[in-house]
């Protein structure tokens, strides 16, 4: 009773343990561990606790008449032992393993982080990000991703080439001149030449506008002189284009785009495929010649495009800087669309900016725990535990395979934030039974069963919340869910073995010393360290106490408004929720701030990208006649289907129909070769197919059609492989694809599920077919409509899930919290599920308000804000349950709702406080990465913490209030309900 006398002499207790009432001073820190309590509940069911520890950690039986302790406050519901250090089965085994072997628990966790530092050094750290990192987990996407990988038959490499200014024009016969001594620079390289598609012919590798105007210019001039060899070299070319003047060089583009004036001799093709190369400023039939920029192609082999090679791509790009400058008419900028150079960049900036944000979050953090703890040791020794904990995260990731991305750069700035908390739960608590008297190894053992086990609840609804991005349709994020839940729960392991541990030792060597255990420590006359520094911290502590308070003033006096005031709020985000959009955008993905990224942010947005073509994929044995006539009744279903383009009366789209007509039929025109037409071909093309319906003639087989396909894929393999696939296992053509022109707005949701539904029914043909296995409608604007659904589907599917089981887990805890009672079954389970329902409440308005915030900071929906709706339930949920429980024992105490409210608050607000502040700051610190998604990710979630703060600390004590005004009007409170 020392400690009781002390107190009513106006005394302070130890740090970090409960003032007296009557000093108005800092709130207690045990409101941080009454939610013990759940889990002890919970755990009782099974594991009955029999012993308890004495205070000097010697294990006593509970039969014997022993001393309760004069600090326990009984909760409703609740046996009191859970308050005097005893607990359940599992957590006195924790305690009796690390009080009564300090040593070599320290000794276990230091040999578990070598062997995770040995693990990622065998396994190695897979720091890489390609193009399959945010590539969505759905059929849809994957088919499509199979069909480009299969209908290519080379390797494409691209270049930007700009002015040498952001206004300047490529588009003169100067800058058309350095465009091919690029060119041929690089075709000269010799491991270039190696890997280029066409060995025997270099520049037949090279699409630019400069090599295409070039070989189009000279092969009219050569066939007006007369000459049979129109070929031209890449040296011939930059000699025209030097020797040129720009009102030539105009009026030969003019030309070539006026149907007037070429009497149709050039191709729409070659038009079209020129203009594609040029950004949308490019219009040489009305007099415009500007161009911001233009692409060059090189196509290289296809095994270059394996994603374990990333060689090619790095030493092109090294050629085109060290190239020649030419004479200032432009400059080139290597690869935008080179996803070897473009992961390399993104993983690269991801590093270099965690390399800067994780120091300063420890800093951060130290700083906090200096003000906290104002101990170096116990500072040191949480830092320690946390770093621990990071290793292991990476040794577990190295183990099971994972990819560490550039999402998952961020895990360890989390578990700064997540984790230092254990940290500091443990030190507290540990301060605050030392003060009380407790021995050592007593007040360790004390501290792990109680602490441990909230720690430990809380480390599953943190985890809960991580394990919603297992709902994403992207891997790297349910990647990141999974890293982060290794993290925390390393953390809750090192936190509670390591840092008690370490203290042990630390603090029995301190005592045989004669020292004081911490700094700051009270001497026995009960005087301490009050320092300037701790004389601002305890009137911080007082200001946070007295806004902690508000809540429990606001809910006395106008609990209505309060609780009406919320709900207008809410009605207000739930509108700003019906607005906030959804969207999956590559871009989104690119670091702001590096030059590739606005490279690719420039071609996006200036040249026609945009994929406007839907298709059809299917497999089987097509070589089968009867699987051209199905494909010639999916083209007459197409030409009644909406937003499918059209050619007259028949849809614009593409096959392998389409394909063995062209390569029948010569289109070419005057100066203009058509490099498709094959007259060997033709005479196949007449003996076995009909050149009107362009459908096998009768009689015609399948080893027929096989055969013209092997003639095409000997021939013209760059032609035949953008149709057919072989299977390198059986030597058959088994995959082939209708491509299909679509005009729809890619926000057109509607009319998306419409395309979809109407494609899916005309590929009924190929369906009914008994030759073909499979078949879907994928490509661009599908696709990307059907992530979007995928998003707002696993949002709702997150949330519903989320809510459901975190309510009920809410309620079963309040009706175990409040079984004691003397209640009928019926009251009492009424009694423990409002309760635990009224805890739920302020979260999910949290919810809301998060999305309507969406709204107004203009952040839509993607792959990564899909899970901060679970997030809010699962980390915000936290407050509300300390509140709500600690607002159970004072209104036990009391018998009085708003006087249990006020100390509630009171008691509640710093520790509430000092949780949100870790975790806004370790998550506050991604606005600084360089990837937008987890930037927005960092800032939504720090709102969250916030609004959760807000919610539990204002709102709730006002429902709580009403709550225990209908009791009262009922004639009950607590026990006498």
């Amino acid at each position: 009773m020392a400690a009781v006398s002390r107190c009513q002499q106006g005394q302070m207790m130890t740090a970090g343990t409960r003032l007296c009432p009557e000093s108005r001073h800092l709130p207690s820190i045990r409101s941080w561990e009454r939610s013990v309590d759940v889990v002890i509940v919970l755990m009782q069911l099974f594991i009955p606790a029999r012993n308890a520890i004495n205070e000097g950690g010697v294990m006593k039986d509970r039969s014997v008449n022993s001393k309760m302790d004069p600090r326990s406050v009984m909760v409703p519901g609740i046996d009191s032992t859970m308050n005097s250090g005893k607990g359940n089965g599992i957590m006195r085994l924790h305690s009796r393993l690390v009080t009564g072997h300090p040593l070599l628990s320290v000794i276990l966790i230091l040999l578990i982080t070598v062997a995770s530092i040995g693990l990622m050094t065998i396994f190695g750290v897979d720091n890489t990000t390609d193009e399959d990192t945010f590539s969505p987990d759905l059929e849809i996407s994957k088919m499509n991703y199979e069909m480009s990988d299969r209908f290519v038959d080379s390797y494409s490499f691209m270049t930007l080439i700009r002015g040498p200014t952001d206004e300047a024009t490529a588009v003169t016969p100067g800058a058309f001149a350095d465009m091919l001594r690029m060119e041929n620079f690089v075709l000269a390289d010799p491991q270039v030449r190696e890997w280029l598609y066409d060995q025997e012919e270099p520049a037949a590798n090279v699409f630019s506008p400069a090599s295409m105007v070039g070989t189009f210019l000279m092969t009219s001039i050569k066939m007006q002189m007369g000459l049979n060899d129109t070929s031209s070299t890449i040296l011939e070319q930059i000699a025209l284009f030097s020797n040129m003047t720009v009102e030539e060089f105009q009026g030969h583009l003019t030309f070539m785009y006026d149907p007037a004036l070429n009497h149709g001799s050039v191709p729409d093709y070659f038009t079209s495929g020129l203009r594609f190369m040029f950004t949308k400023g490019f219009d040489p039939a009305n007099g415009m010649f500007d161009s911001l920029g233009c692409m060059v192609i090189i196509n290289f082999k296809p095994e270059m495009a394996d994603l374990e090679n990333s060689t090619l791509e790095q030493h092109i790009s090294d050629v085109i800087v060290d190239g020649p400058g030419g004479n200032g008419y432009l400059f080139m900028r290597p690869g935008p669309f080179a996803m070897k150079v473009i992961s390399q960049e993104i993983m690269d900036a991801s590093l270099d900016s965690m390399a800067i944000i994780l120091p300063i979050a420890f800093l951060l953090v130290a700083i906090i725990l200096a003000m906290t703890y104002r101990d170096l040791f116990d500072i040191i020794i949480s830092l320690t535990a946390l770093a621990m904990a990071i290793i292991w995260m990476y040794g577990f990731g190295s183990v099971m395979g994972m990819n560490f991305n550039a999402m998952t750069t961020a895990v360890p700035v989390l578990l700064v934030g997540l984790g230092i908390d254990y940290g500091i739960h443990v030190t507290m608590r540990y301060r605050e039974e030392v003060g009380n008297g407790r021995k050592i190894d007593g007040a360790l053992s004390s501290t792990i069963i109680s602490v441990g086990a909230a720690l430990g609840l809380a480390t599953i609804t943190t985890a809960i919340s991580f394990l919603s991005n297992l709902f994403s349709p992207m891997e790297v994020f349910r990647t990141f869910g999974l890293m982060a839940v290794a993290g925390i729960i390393s953390s809750f392991i090192t936190m509670t073995v390591f840092v008690p541990g370490a203290k042990q030792l630390k603090d029995i060597w301190f005592q045989k010393k004669g020292w004081k255990l911490w700094m700051g420590q009270k001497r026995e006359d009960g005087s301490g360290d009050l320092s300037p520094l701790k004389r601002v911290v305890l009137g911080v502590e007082r200001g946070i106490t007295l806004v902690g308070a508000s809540g429990a003033i606001a809910a006395k006096k106008a609990p209505a408004i309060i609780i009406i005031a919320a709900l207008i709020i809410t009605l207000g985000g739930a509108y700003g929720w019906t607005q906030v959009g959804t969207q999956f955008d590559f871009r989104d993905f690119l670091p702001e701030d590096l030059q590739i990224s606005k490279d690719v942010n420039f071609m996006l947005s200036e040249f026609e990208l945009t994929e406007s073509s839907a298709a059809i994929y299917f497999k089987g044995d097509i070589t089968q006649p009867d699987v051209f006539y199905a494909i010639e009744e999916v083209n007459l279903h197409l030409a009644d289907t909406p937003h499918v383009a059209m050619e007259g009366s028949h849809p614009k789209s593409e096959s392998v129909l389409t394909m063995f007509h062209d390569l029948a039929h010569y289109t070419g025109a005057e100066g203009v070769s058509d490099y498709t037409f094959d007259p060997a071909f033709m005479v196949l093309y007449d003996q076995y197919f009909n050149g009107t319906t362009k459908l096998p003639l009768p009689g015609t087989t399948a080893a027929d059609i096989e055969g013209m396909m092997d003639h095409i894929m000997e021939n013209s393999p760059s032609l035949g492989s953008s149709f057919l696939w072989k299977d390198p296992e059986t030597g058959k053509y088994a995959a082939s694809l209708i491509r299909v022109d679509v005009s729809i707005d890619m926000f057109d949701e509607a009319g998306l599920d419409r395309l979809l539904a109407d494609m899916t029914e005309d590929m009924g043909p190929l369906e009914d077919s008994p030759f073909i296995t499979y078949s879907i409608v994928t490509g661009g604007p599908v696709v990307t409509n059907e992530i979007l659904q995928a998003i707002n589907d696993t949002q709702m599917r997150s949330i519903v899930i989320t809510i459901v089981a975190s309510a009920a887990v809410m309620i079963l805890v309040f009706i175990f919290e409040t079984r004691n009672l003397k209640l009928d079954p019926v009251r009492w389970i009424a009694f423990g599920g409002v309760l635990g329902f009224l805890t739920m409440v302020p979260v999910m308005l949290c919810m809301v308000w998060i999305m309507g915030s969406m709204y107004l900071m203009d952040i839509n929906l993607d792959v990564m804000s899909i899970s901060i709706t679970a997030l809010t339930i699962g980390l915000g949920i936290t407050y509300g349950i300390h509140y709500t429980h600690r607002f159970l024992e004072d209104l036990q105490k009391h018998k009085d709702v708003h006087k249990a409210l006020r100390e509630t608050s009171e008691h509640s607000g710093l520790a509430l406080l000092g949780a949100a502040a870790t975790t806004i700051a370790a998550f506050g610190m991604l606005y600084f990465s360089l990837l937008p998604p987890l930037k927005n990710f960092g800032l939504l979630v720090s709102l969250t913490i916030f609004y959760s703060l807000f919610s539990a600390v204002m709102i709730l004590p006002s429902m709580l209030a009403v709550w225990g005004k209908l009791l009262v009007k009922r004639g009950c409170l607590v026990e006498e309900c």
